[in-house]
């Protein structure tokens, strides 16, 4: 159960907590993690990592038990592949309890622990590598320590072994300590145990500047979060260790009215996000990338335009607008409402207006990725776009040097396709939807199906269309020759050489397209139109190409087995009521 490595995620470190190499921890020569667990099976799989991997560094571990028993501690080291007995024996490992350190003298005394910590070290100098501590702290709740001392106590512990080989794990359980208690806590840790990594943590201060600094509590969960997204963005963009933001450090405007309450948020923004600016006018959109945008109806309605402009010129990226009122009424202003992302009613907590921010910083986050892979995707097709009319150009210019003659019309008509094809492809890239109403013509259904069928490779194959098929169809045609001309592929590619494929209508609702191959088997029939289903050597994206002309059509498409025991698709919703003789 327990032993998974717990991977440091930083890729200028490349620390474990299993192999806690003093030189690397985060700028510290000696490292001092806090790990914020939420049950014991979390908690011991960083701790058992942790320990065993010091026993088989030549490094003496030593164990402080309070929120759990030594017994339990014993048993998931047990399991997790530990020797206890020997290791005891030894004196690779030993185990307290809190009232055998912590709380020796009955309450907690700073100097006399950090006495025990020295002396330890001291013991372990000639006969070890280095010393490893995995301490349980819930001791300091059940002995009244305040709040104060346990802070400046942590704070004290990172720079008082800067030369040894020394590397302490406090282990907080996030059920019993306050979030105040917590917030001081990552404060005082350069690295931070979090689920299965360790993270540099961007919110340690240096101990010389703890008790100095102004330390409103930070809002725990969200803080784990962005510690681990800031790493894990760091580690995909192998940039440096501080955890910045795909894109760059997240950066808020606060433009209010009311200036009491525009110093009142901006200290307290300023303490939870990576950069806040703080303007009377919202002037700095054009100047500076943002993020988020705080206002209220009074700055909104006296810069309207600049506001609006800004939106504009972000687009397709999303710059929210968080807007602010006092009245529960929602804005009548046209402009606001069009605008205005989120409308928070003042007064409000703190935790609400933090979660309504980083909802809307998450809404900007997918944006930016969304019109990346739009980006990507664009560049992508104008690419294949340009390697493929570079042959087509050569073909048709090698073509106008042929006389004409029936084979020469069928290869030019090809290429014209081509070229369509291509333009479509385009299309798709830029805009995700190409095709409207207004795209669709009137087309002979009779005339579609033989021009379809002439073009695929069909060898022996033969065709029968029934005499209903004289109809007009409302249909987008580029689309629909793609869709005939793959429901005929797949057939002679399924079907043989020989296949006959037949198609008809069926009454005034719809059409069918059958053949007399070996069929798809009921059980696979839903997965054919998947993409990348193919009992052949076709791409398997054929079909996929008739479900989507078909949903964009509107119509139903099912697929079935024919009277001979082939494939059957019937594709209803479509009116071929209309008679026409073109």
């Amino acid at each position: 159960m327990y032993g998974l490595p717990i991977e440091y995620s930083a890729p200028s470190a490349q620390l474990s907590v299993e192999g806690a190499d003093t030189d690397q921890s985060a700028g510290h020569a000696n490292d001092h993690l806090a790990l914020l667990y939420e049950d014991h099976d979390e908690q011991m799989a960083a701790v058992v990592p942790f320990l065993k991997r010091g026993i088989e560094h030549d490094e003496r571990c030593l164990y402080v038990t309070d929120d759990n028993s030594k017994g339990d501690v014993i048993d998931a080291l047990q399991a997790g592949g530990i020797d206890v007995t020997a290791a005891r024996e030894s004196g690779d490992l030993a185990l307290y309890t809190a009232g055998e350190t912590y709380l020796e003298t009955g309450t907690f005394d700073r100097d006399a622990m950090l006495d025990f910590w020295r002396d330890a070290l001291s013991e372990a100098r000639d006969e070890y590598a280095g010393i490893r501590a995995a301490a349980e702290m819930t001791w300091a709740l059940e002995s009244e320590t305040e709040h104060e001392q346990l802070a400046a106590y942590e704070s004290l512990l990172n720079p008082l072994y800067a030369d040894d080989d020394y590397v302490v794990l406090c282990q907080y359980n996030r059920h019993r300590f306050p979030s105040e208690m917590l917030s001081d806590v990552i404060r005082t840790h350069p690295l931070v145990v979090n689920g299965e990594a360790v993270y540099p943590n961007d919110h340690y201060i240096p101990s010389d500047e703890f008790r100095s600094t102004d330390r409103s509590s930070l809002n725990v969960d969200r803080t784990l979060k962005r510690i681990r997204d800031d790493t894990l963005v760091t580690s995909e963009t192998a940039s440096t260790a501080t955890g910045d933001k795909e894109g760059g450090t997240e950066c808020i405007l606060l433009s209010l009215s009311d200036e009491t309450n525009q110093r009142v948020l901006a200290d307290w923004l300023d303490t939870q996000y990576d950069e806040v600016i703080a303007a009377d006018t919202p002037e700095t959109l054009t100047t500076t990338a943002v993020d988020l945008c705080v206002l209220d109806v009074t700055t909104f309605d006296r810069h309207r335009e600049t506001l609006i402009e800004a939106k504009k010129q972000t687009e397709p990226e999303i710059l929210p607008y968080l807007l602010v009122q006092r009245d529960e009424s929602v804005p009548s202003d046209a402009d606001v409402r069009e605008h205005a992302d989120e409308i928070l009613t003042m007064p409000t907590d703190k935790d609400t207006l933090a979660w309504r921010i980083d909802t809307l910083l998450q809404l900007r986050g997918l944006s930016q990725r969304l019109a990346a892979k739009n980006d990507q995707i664009e560049h992508l097709a104008n690419a294949a776009a340009h390697d493929l009319r570079n042959p087509l150009n050569v073909a048709m210019a090698w073509l106008n040097k042929i006389d004409d003659g029936e084979a020469v019309d069928k290869i030019e008509n090809a290429h014209h396709r081509m070229e369509k094809l291509i333009e479509n492809v385009l299309a798709v890239a830029k805009t995700g939807d190409p095709f409207s109403k207004e795209d669709r013509e009137p087309v002979n259904l009779s005339t579609l199906v033989a021009g379809c069928w002439e073009v695929v490779p069909t060898k022996r194959a033969e065709i029968q269309m029934d005499d209903g098929l004289d109809r007009t169809l409302q249909v987008e045609p580029v689309l629909c020759r793609q869709f005939f001309e793959n429901l005929f592929r797949n057939a002679v590619e399924h079907g043989g050489d020989s296949v006959s494929v037949r198609v008809g209508t069926i009454d005034d609702v719809g059409i069918y397209v059958e053949d007399d191959g070996p069929g798809i088997p009921a059980d696979e029939r839903d997965d054919v139109f998947g993409g990348g289903y193919t009992t052949g050597s076709g791409s398997g994206i054929g079909l996929t190409v008739v479900k989507r002309v078909s949903e964009y059509h509107g119509w139903n498409l099912h697929l079935s087995e024919s009277d001979e025991g082939g494939a059957r698709f019937e594709i209803t919703g479509i009116d071929t009521s209309t008679t026409d003789s073109r």
